[in-house]
């Protein structure tokens, strides 16, 4: 029992005390929920104690199990007195169940209830006294409770499963924290709610159909997924026998494997009695034989389908700690919100920057800082979400933000198939995780703030050196390393892009520099390549040539051996080039 219980129960001991209080109080305390009754606290034998009405005033819930001689006992008389009297003051719930009697018999204080005040009457108890317990007995009656009878269809099991489920939701016993004030988030709930055949317009989850789905929700890092979860898992755990929140899922799979969270899950649904298991295989046919015929919640922090078969067989967002931003702040804080692309995240850690600054000098401030770089939270999040990604996954994130977002996702296919990145794998994978979308045109598309976080990894390999990087997406810094000669032989993926220059067309002689043998893709919008690449681009696979000239070095061509797809569009080249036959040949 913990040392403030919330829940006080009162009952007659000869009546209820040896079977169904003794079940509802052990149901109540297995559920951690805090309990006190009369003898625990007190010495038997004895009259009602300010000790005792020390503990009604300090629970939040009485729960009178009123039974046929219930008021033959002064002590529960007395007791139901105090609970009505908490009641009044507005800090107090009473739950009452009404123990093979009938409510009408209590309210009326009929049958052995008249009997019993008779008795009190008769023992010298004066008729004030009497007339105040008969009221808080009325009043008691009154009240929405449990009726247990000969004729009820209910077991006690079933029925003490409901309460306790009504004090659960009272007390909000495993209600998670979900940081407030939340805005738009309430539509988002009442969907997923919906989804799952739930109606929750009256504040209280009423089930009104039957479902079997599952809800996935997914999205990239900062858009608010676990505080969605977690506000659907306080509108519904109480509905359920049993109901798990596992967190941080993937951190204590590394740490511990994946056995623990196994081992954590079956504690949940157990009430925390439950056996621990030492091999992954042993929990999921014990979770298989024992849940299978039970509804369960779990949510976040699942990876994939896989990883949930292993273990078990857009938001709006919030800041500022108000509705709304300082009106005056308004433009600033749209500009804000487009900034940080709607992340709530990002909102959050700004918002609070910012909730003490009360000049527009350091909104602007920043704002700047914003549109140069996104808040490092956000920043965080994603490096995070980034390094859970495959090797293979990580090389298709950041080829496509460094070249390929927006472009037909079946053309580079190729070029990954034979570089074993396993995109038919590895592009919905990256999809999943929001991290890519697909178009209609089947097009691959990435976020802004996606694209810049990418490019941003392949800058920071060497932030001095681009010369060995391993691609080069910035068109200034590749030209600057092909024309000084400074050394391409770790250059996987490179781009130059000349149109709309105002110096024109720029040309650089491919024999100056000392290698781009290691080169899979190269994007050479209007370049003029003069002189002998060798057997520089061996490992080439993807040439982008856009407007190349129509004479270019057959030596050249003789090294597009590996080629798999090869883009001359809107280039001078026709039909009756002579360099078709090469590439036959080749």
């Amino acid at each position: 029992m913990s040392s403030q219980p919330k829940v006080f129960l009162s009952f007659r001991g000869p009546d209820t005390r040896r079977h169904f209080s003794d079940f509802l109080y052990n149901m109540l305390t297995n559920a951690g929920i805090g309990v006190f009754r009369d003898e625990e606290g007190l010495e038997g034998g004895k009259e009602i104690t300010p000790q005792l009405i020390q503990q009604i005033k300090q629970s939040k819930i009485s729960i009178p199990v009123i039974s046929k001689e219930y008021a033959s006992s002064k002590s529960c008389l007395v007791e139901s007195e105090q609970m009505v009297e908490c009641l009044d003051k507005k800090n107090h719930i009473i739950i009452p169940i009404f123990y093979y009697v009938d409510p009408s018999d209590v309210r009326y204080c009929k049958g052995s209830f008249e009997s019993a005040f008779l008795k009190h009457k008769n023992r010298g108890t004066n008729d004030s006294q009497i007339n105040s317990w008969k009221s808080a007995l009325q009043r008691i009656a009154e009240l929405s409770g449990h009726h247990l009878h000969e004729k009820s269809e209910m077991y006690h099991a079933e029925a003490t499963k409901q309460i306790i489920r009504e004090v659960q939701q009272i007390l909000k016993t495993k209600d998670l924290i979900v940081m407030a004030p939340l805005v738009g988030v309430d539509s988002h709930v009442q969907e997923i709610m919906a989804k799952l055949k739930f109606d929750c317009g009256n504040g209280r989850a009423v089930k009104i159909g039957d479902t079997s789905e599952m809800v996935l929700i997914y999205g990239i890092p900062g858009v608010g997924k676990t505080v969605l979860a977690k506000c659907v898992y306080n509108k519904l755990h109480r509905l359920y026998d049993a109901c798990s929140f596992l967190e941080k899922i993937q951190q204590e799979i590394e740490d511990k494997g994946i056995v623990s969270v196994q081992n954590q899950l079956i504690s949940d649904l157990h009430n925390r009695n439950a056996p621990e298991f030492k091999y992954s295989d042993d929990a999921l046919n014990y979770m298989q034989s024992w849940f299978h015929a039970k509804k369960v919640i779990l949510l976040d922090d699942i990876k994939d389908h896989e990883q949930l078969s292993a273990l078990v067989g857009d938001l709006d967002w919030h800041a500022f700690e108000e509705d709304s931003p300082p009106e005056k702040f308004k433009e600033e804080s749209i500009r804000i919100a487009a900034a940080t692309h709607g992340l709530p995240l990002a909102l959050e850690g700004v918002g609070k920057s910012l909730l003490k600054r009360n000049n527009k000098r350091a909104w602007n401030q920043t704002l700047a800082t914003l549109e140069v770089a996104p808040h490092e939270s956000v920043w965080k999040a994603f490096s995070k979400s980034y390094e859970t990604l495959k090797r293979n996954e990580q090389e298709i994130f950041l080829d496509i933000a460094c070249f390929f977002n927006g472009k037909d996702k079946r053309i580079p296919y190729y070029m990954w198939d034979d570089r074993n990145y396993m995109p038919a794998l590895s592009i919905p994978s990256l999809h999943a995780r929001s991290l890519v979308e697909i178009g209609e045109n089947k097009e691959i598309c990435m976020r802004g703030i996606l694209k810049k976080f990418g490019r941003e990894i392949v800058e920071s390999e060497y932030k001095r050196e681009p010369c060995k990087r391993r691609r080069l997406c910035d068109c200034e810094e590749a030209l600057d390393v092909l024309r000084g000669g400074k050394g391409t032989l770790y250059v996987e993926a490179l781009r130059l892009k000349f149109a709309g220059r105002s110096k024109g067309n720029i040309s650089f002689e491919c024999d100056q520099n000392d290698g781009l043998q290691n080169s899979r893709f190269l994007k050479l919008d209007q370049a003029d390549i003069r002189g002998n690449f060798g057997n520089r681009l061996f490992s080439l696979r993807w040439l982008d040539w856009q407007r190349c000239p129509k004479i270019f070095d057959d030596h050249l061509i003789q090294t597009w051996q590996n080629l798999v797809i090869l883009d001359l569009s809107e280039s001078q080249v026709d039909k009756y080039w002579s360099g078709w036959e090469l590439l036959a040949v080749v």
